[in-house]
């Protein structure tokens, strides 16, 4: 059964100006980031299952989104013949200049997120040629980040999130490390063509 997030339980600039024990444990719980791309500013609490069908104000039953995933999910929600899901994530302006660059320049795709889309379908037709994966870290550290959306078929999306899960990594670090690898291996070949 698909659970939807509808309901805006409160919305804060500053997680000590927060209504309740409840908000505040949930801004805890997803350490003051975005559960779902990390995103740090114009958070707002949802519930995912909305207290219309049942949900309770519980923890486990909450989640942190950010402007863009909110806007994103809603957007979702609304496409109810949509088979498609929303993954946000964070890289590095480089590594997303880098790729951007090459686009359209014969590896047949178009756009950045058509890219990110074609590298998790091959990842999860055959996860064990990407055993190497965990070499492809993006630095963090850096200020200086790109925040992407990519819609992904929701029967892809559920088998690229259990192998990430069997790797221990979050969808999200998965993605970002299969467009590092393309960077790293794909690009040169392209460019020397």
């Amino acid at each position: 059964m698909e659970q939807k997030t509808v309901e805006v339980l409160g919305e804060s600039a500053e997680p000590r100006d927060l209504k309740s024990d409840f908000h505040r444990r949930v801004w805890e719980r997803f350490r003051h980031r975005c559960s779902n791309c990390g995103f740090e500013e114009r958070l707002r609490i949802r519930l995912v299952v909305p207290e219309s069908a049942g949900g309770q104000e519980v923890e486990s039953n909450a989640v942190l989104l950010c402007r863009a995933c909110e806007m994103a999910l809603d957007s979702t929600s609304k496409r109810k013949d949509s088979d498609a899901r929303v993954v946000c994530f964070m890289l590095s302006r480089v590594l997303h200049q880098g790729i951007v660059e090459a686009l359209g320049t014969r590896n047949g795709y178009n756009s950045f997120t058509a890219l990110a889309r074609g590298l998790v379908e091959h990842f999860v037709q055959d996860p064990e040629r990407y055993d190497d994966l965990g070499n492809y870290q993006d630095d963090r550290s850096s200020d200086d980040r790109v925040k992407v959306n990519v819609w992904i078929g929701r029967s892809t999306y559920s088998r690229f999130k259990s192998e990430a899960a069997l790797q221990n990594r979050t969808v999200t670090d998965l993605i970002v490390s299969l467009l590092m690898l393309y960077q790293a291996e794909a690009l040169p070949r392209l460019r020397e063509k």
